[in-house]
C-alpha cells in the first residue's frame, strides 16, 4: 500500500493453493505517455508471488524517461531491492513471454524472460501464495507528507497491453489456463471485492482519483487480459 504514489493497479489472482509457477505472454503497448510532473512516473506489467519468505514482482516496465518508446524487464525483491535490464531493449508492440516458477529442485524461484532465466530468488520452496498478474501505472510519486488534496487530474495513458496465455502451474507440474471459474479476474474499482482495482494514495476515501481515465479499461477472456488507460476524447 502506498501513501505517496498516484497509481492504479488491476490484478488477476490465480488459485490460492498448490501453485508452483505462473506465466503469460505480453504484447507491449504501441503507445504510452507519462507527463513526469514530479520528475517520476512509470508503467508496470508484472507477475507477483510470495514464497520462502520472499515477495517478488517480475515483469516489463517503462519509465517517464523513456515514455513508452523503450521498455525493459525488471524485478522487485522485497528483501534485496530491485533491478532489471539496463539496455531497455524492448520496443512498442514487441511480444515477450515471462514466467515466474519454482525450479526443479525447489531451491529457487526463477524469473524467466524469452525462455531464459534472468533472475533467481534463492530459498526453500514448496508452493507459492498471493500469485497474481498485475497491470499498473504510477502517474507520479509525491514527496512524503506533500500529497495534494484534491489530487490533480490523472495524465498517464497507454494503449492496450495484451497478456495472453495466462496460466498457473499446479503441484503436479501441469500448466492450467486461468479462467473466471478457477481463478479471480480483476473487477472495477469500488466493487467491494478482493480483486477490485486498487487506487493509491491511501486512504482512497480521502484521495479519490480525478480526471480521465478513472480506471483501467479491461477485456477478460480465458487466459487473456487486455488492459489500457486510453486518452480521453
Amino acid at each position: 500500500m502506498s501513501t505517496t504514489e498516484y497509481a492504479k493497479l488491476a490484478r488477476w489472482y490465480t488459485p490460492s493453493d498448490g501453485v508452483t509457477g505462473v506465466k503469460t505472454t505480453m504484447t507491449i503497448p504501441t503507445a504510452a505517455a507519462i507527463l513526469a510532473r514530479n520528475g517520476n512516473g512509470f508503467i508496470n506489467f508484472y507477475l507477483s508471488a510470495d514464497g520462502s519468505g520472499h515477495h517478488v514482482e517480475c515483469g516489463i516496465s517503462t519509465s517517464f524517461k523513456h515514455q513508452g518508446d523503450k521498455w525493459h524487464w525488471f524485478y522487485t525483491w522485497a528483501r534485496n531491492g530491485s533491478g532489471g535490464d539496463d539496455t531497455w531493449s524492448f520496443r512498442p508492440g514487441q511480444v515477450v513471454p515471462i514466467e515466474l516458477s519454482i525450479n526443479a529442485d525447489k531451491t529457487a524461484l526463477d524469473y524467466i524472460v524469452n525462455g531464459a532465466v534472468v533472475k533467481s530468488f534463492p530459498g526453500t520452496y514448496s508452493t507459492l501464495t498471493s500469485v497474481r498478474l498485475v497491470v499498473g501505472a504510477c502517474d507520479q510519486n509525491f514527496p512524503a507528507g506533500r500529497v495534494p488534496d484534491p489530487l490533480p487530474d490523472w495524465a498517464t495513458t497507454h494503449s492496450a497491453v495484451t497478456c495472453s496465455e495466462f496460466q498457473y502451474r499446479d503441484s503436479a507440474g501441469s500448466w492450467i489456463t486461468c479462467t473466471a471459474s478457477n481463478s479471480t479476474p480483476p473487477t472495477p474499482h469500488g466493487s467491494g471485492q478482493s480483486s477490485a482495482e486498487v487506487h493509491w494514495p491511501s486512504p482512497t476515501s480521502k484521495y479519490p482519483h480525478k480526471g480521465l481515465p478513472f480506471e483501467y479499461s479491461l477485456e477478460i477472456s480465458p487466459g487473456t487480459l487486455i488492459a489500457s488507460l486510453p486518452e480521453s476524447v
